[in-house]
């Protein structure tokens, strides 16, 4: 009968830690999102610059093929 009582105010002590270590990382969890939200760009604001580098690399690699090209029928 002592160790069943004693399993339960274990328990009980474990389910009351376990509710204030859930509060904590919920907590943590909100601090992230938040931290995230403000760190990184949304990809609609990504988009132009994402073309912009798209297109001076095409610019590059075509510069470069026109050289070969160029070579080659030399």
């Amino acid at each position: 009968m002592v160790k069943l009582n004693v399993l339960e105010e274990r328990v009980c002590t474990m389910r009351k830690q376990n509710d204030i270590d859930h509060a904590e990382i919920l907590k943590k969890i909100e601090e992230i999102n938040r931290k995230l939200d403000h760190s990184f760009v949304p990809i609609s604001r990504f988009v132009p610059v994402e073309r912009i580098a798209y297109g001076m690399v095409t610019v590059i690699m075509l510069t470069v093929l026109g050289a070969i090209i160029r070579l080659v029928l030399k």
